[in-house]
């Protein structure tokens, strides 16, 4: 583990941190913005989810697979790398523009500069974290992502006290995070000129070709990871309206909220782990199942309670009227266990070797929950939901199934 004990436990504690001010910075962006402020809010997040995995393509993969592999400590690896990066971001950034000019509307639409300033700003703090990780730096590791979601809560209590507007939100917001990245960029210089003076590496360096193939696995893989989550904001403003819109948000916020340690173990904890032993690895075979199976005991009474209390939650704490999506906050308990049990069994075949076959599964797993959420779409942001629970189930089922009958070489 990263750090050894010391440093697991500050990465498992800044992760409970984590995941609290997470919830707490959504929760006071909805009590600031009003159901239609916080619909628009909602937006621009799900939006920025979708774009910023395709501007960084796998690259938390990338790096500490070629890490693992010897070949990152060639330079002419590296700066491959680099520049494939560098081509990602100047494609991605356009799109999402554009995707933000059409779908945020005309009303009270976020400027271009600020949507290009979140967009640099959230790329940069997903760059920087691999970066980290390979330098074993146990306490960035742990407070990098407690500082991004810092940074939120800050802002969301801000537009609470002052009044802001969606837009002023987004610009504190973002004036943060690339204040954050520029000190991360700092932080890793003496590491980046500590490279450049090793000798070169004894293996062979990669190729062009073997590197975008590789990344465009890993960024495709990592693209369908959670797709379903975020597609929930988008599919509910196309087909069910501005309420239900808020109330998607909503929907995720708790998500998230809950599935956020598990995250942390893959992305924090596994992931260095996986790309150095893979799938052939006992240990991370075995303390895989374990762990889900804890988790499945954990989030059962979690589930149950917002089962029965889901919507009571919901209107102790927001400041909008969503007694018309009761129902879709009942079912967010129905999504818990699937939802985090897939992201757990998906771990140990995030490796270059077991790349493909996770992309092929997530796949599978995202053409159920759009077949499902089409069919059943007239029941409203329920339908989403359980479209959700429905396409992972389908991956956890592949994912633990093949996990279980692995053998050690």
């Amino acid at each position: 583990m990263l750090g050894g004990r010391r440093g697991g436990a500050l990465i498992a504690a800044t992760a409970v941190a984590s995941a609290g001010l997470s919830l707490l910075s959504q929760v006071l962006a909805e009590r600031a913005l009003g159901a239609a402020g916080f619909a628009h809010w909602s937006h621009l997040n799900a939006l920025l989810l979708l774009a910023v995995p395709l501007g960084c393509l796998g690259s938390n993969h990338l790096l500490l697979s070629e890490h693992a592999r010897g070949r990152l400590q060639h330079r002419a690896g590296l700066m491959s790398a680099l520049r494939f990066y560098g081509m990602c971001l100047a494609v991605s950034l356009p799109l999402f523009l554009l995707a933000g000019a059409w779908r945020l509307g005309d009303e009270d639409r976020f400027s271009t500069p600020l949507l290009a300033l979140l967009f640099l700003g959230n790329a940069l703090a997903v760059l920087l974290f691999p970066v980290f990780q390979i330098s074993s730096r146990a306490t960035a590791v742990a407070l990098w992502p407690l500082a991004q979601v810092s940074l939120r809560a800050l802002a969301g209590a801000l537009a609470l006290a002052l009044t802001w507007s969606a837009s002023t939100l987004a610009w504190a917001w973002g004036l943060g995070l690339v204040l954050l990245g520029a000190v991360g960029l700092v932080s890793v210089m003496p590491l980046a000129r500590q490279w450049a003076s090793e000798p070169q590496a004894a293996t062979a360096p990669p190729s062009q070709a073997s590197l975008l193939r590789q990344a465009g696995v890993f960024g495709a893989s990592d693209m369908l990871d959670t797709l379903d989550l975020k597609l929930i904001i988008p599919l509910a403003a196309l087909w069910h309206g501005s309420a239900a819109t808020a109330a998607a948000g909503i929907v995720v916020v708790m998500l998230s909220a809950v599935v956020f340690l598990p995250s942390v173990l893959v992305s924090r904890v596994l992931l260095p782990a996986v790309h150095r032993e893979g799938l052939q690895s006992p240990t991370l075979r075995h303390w895989v199942t374990r762990v889900s199976a804890a988790a499945a005991v954990g989030l059962l009474p979690v589930a149950a309670a917002l089962g029965g209390w889901g919507p009571d939650l919901v209107a102790a704490v927001a400041r909008g009227n969503y007694a018309a999506q009761s129902d879709a906050f009942r079912l967010v308990g129905l999504c818990l266990l699937p939802l985090s049990l897939s992201m757990l069994g998906a771990a140990p075949f995030m490796a270059h070797r077991e790349a493909a076959r996770l992309l092929r599964w997530r796949l599978e797993a995202l053409a159920v929950f759009l077949v499902l959420a089409v069919v059943i779409r007239d029941h409203g942001l329920a339908s989403l939901l359980w479209a959700m629970a429905g396409g992972r189930l389908w991956l956890t089922l592949r994912t633990l199934t093949t996990l279980y009958r692995a053998k050690a070489p």
